[in-house]
């Protein structure tokens, strides 16, 4: 089967497909560069398949299957794809501006370079994703699970990580300035070399994470626990002003130059 009869088969409908699907699992559909921008692809199988270069803008995608496909370039913006599987899927430098991705599962999935601009994420699972250099300005991620990603020099400024699970995640030279990061679970995680200007980190816990060398002006940390914590390269007076917001446990931290 061909590149343009995968494509009219999927014009039949999602019904149609799915059993084509399920008929013929051996083969890998190929829909490279197809034009598919505000069709109604909800429950659709797409596990495995190759949409580089797709137009999926506005696309309806609720509780499709997206596992292990390709989506090198793929553009998704204000696509709807709630409860989605994209486990081990390739989305690096998509586009999911303004897309609403909540409840989906994107574990191990490859979103270097993506474009998440304003996105949905609530409640979504990132664990072991691979965000390096990925734009989430002012993404919602409230209750995401995040533990051991890695968000390597991602764009997080004004992102909304309250309550978000980012345990052992990889969050060095990221940018965090004025994120919300109210009740996370940062235990173990990477934050040196990290811009947090301005983030609220009330109730948060930072329990030995590294957190050298960063950006700490203007934090809110009433609550937050950095027992154990490595903030070596903080300026002694900035620690001394953090420590005295309400609640804040700063026991056998490592410090100084």
């Amino acid at each position: 089967m061909g590149k343009q009869e995968h494509v009219d088969l999927l014009m039949q409908g999602v019904a149609v497909w799915n059993r084509w699907r399920k008929a013929y699992p051996e083969i890998r559909p190929d829909l490279e560069a197809c034009q598919l921008s505000g069709m109604d692809l909800s429950g659709v199988d797409l596990h495995h398949a190759d949409l580089s270069f797709a137009r999926l803008e506005n696309a309806q995608m609720k509780e499709a299957d997206l596992s292990e496909a390709h989506l090198w370039h793929t553009n998704l913006e204000s696509s709807y794809l709630a409860q989605a599987r994209l486990i081990h899927c390739y989305l690096r430098r998509a586009c999911l501006e303004w897309a609403d991705l909540s409840h989906a599962n994107l574990s191990h999935a490859d979103l270097s370079h993506a474009s998440l601009l304003k996105s949905h994420l609530e409640e979504v699972d990132l664990s072991h994703a691979d965000l390096t250099h990925s734009n989430l300005y002012e993404v919602h991620l409230s209750g995401a699970n995040l533990r051991n990603a890695a968000l390597r020099f991602a764009c997080l400024d004004g992102a909304d990580l309250c309550e978000a699970q980012l345990s052992q995640a990889n969050l060095s030279h990221a940018d965090l300035t004025a994120a919300g990061l109210i009740g996370a679970d940062l235990t173990d995680a990477d934050l040196s070399h990290a811009n947090l200007f301005g983030a609220r980190l009330e109730g948060a816990k930072l329990i030995s994470a590294k957190i050298h060398w960063a950006n700490l002006e203007e934090v809110e940390i009433r609550d937050a626990t950095f027992e154990r914590a490595d903030l070596r390269g903080i300026p002694r007076s900035l620690l001394l002003e953090l420590s005295r917001q309400p609640g804040t446990n700063f026991a056998h931290i490592s410090w100084g130059e």
